[in-house]
């Protein structure tokens, strides 16, 4: 039997594997490039580029970059919701989205770029916003909080290790990628919101 001859085409599961491993690889680079530059800086060549595929697979599996955009986004929006649990305590919900941004900040600097071009509150902040009344109500926290201006406070102590290294540095003596900074800030964050807790129960 010639070589030729010899030669099948993939199967189906080996076309899905393809298809797959492509799409993962699309992902992973754009979540790179949308993380630096947003939706509108960011261009389909150098996205393809990096996933080192042709980039018209980007309108062949996601209809272009907005399409692309959209999918890293709920990718991320997925991701997020296993560290959410209103069962928690806020002090550790807060720091598991502390450890997260330390990990990959990718996250927040798509959130920030995602929040500057929306023309309404998106979905992750309302949801941020419904969790904390819930927990004002059940006693969680200081009646009289106000609620977005906590979320503002909050969503500071987490994201400035991604949107302030330079800060952190100098405040720090360490980057924010140096584990000291993680062991030192950690704790101090985790006590900053324990005490909220602590006046909403002396109110009570």
């Amino acid at each position: 039997m010639s070589g030729s001859a010899a030669r099948r085409a993939p199967g189906p599961d080996a076309r899905r594997r393809d298809a797959d491993r492509t799409r993962a690889q699309l992902l992973e680079a754009a979540s790179e490039i949308f993380a630096a530059k947003g939706l509108s800086g960011a261009r389909v060549q150098e996205i393809a580029t990096r996933a080192g595929v042709d980039k018209q697979l980007i309108s062949y599996y996601f209809g272009g970059k907005d399409g692309l955009y959209a999918e890293v986004l709920q990718q991320w929006r997925t991701h997020e919701q296993g560290l959410t649990d209103d069962d928690l305590p806020l002090a550790e919900v807060t720091v598991r989205y502390l450890r997260q941004v330390l990990a990959d900040p990718r996250a927040t600097r798509l959130s920030y770029w995602d929040e500057r071009d929306s023309s309404e509150t998106t979905p992750t902040t309302a949801r941020a916003l419904q969790n904390l009344r819930v927990r004002k109500e059940r006693g969680e926290l200081p009646t009289d909080l106000d609620e977005a201006a906590l979320l503002l406070a909050i969503t500071g102590m987490v994201t400035v290790a991604a949107t302030m290294p330079a800060l952190v540095e100098r405040l720090f003596g360490v980057p924010p990628t140096h584990p000291d900074f993680e062991s030192r800030y950690v704790p101090q964050v985790q006590r900053l919101i324990g005490l909220l807790t602590d006046t909403a129960h002396q109110q009570r």
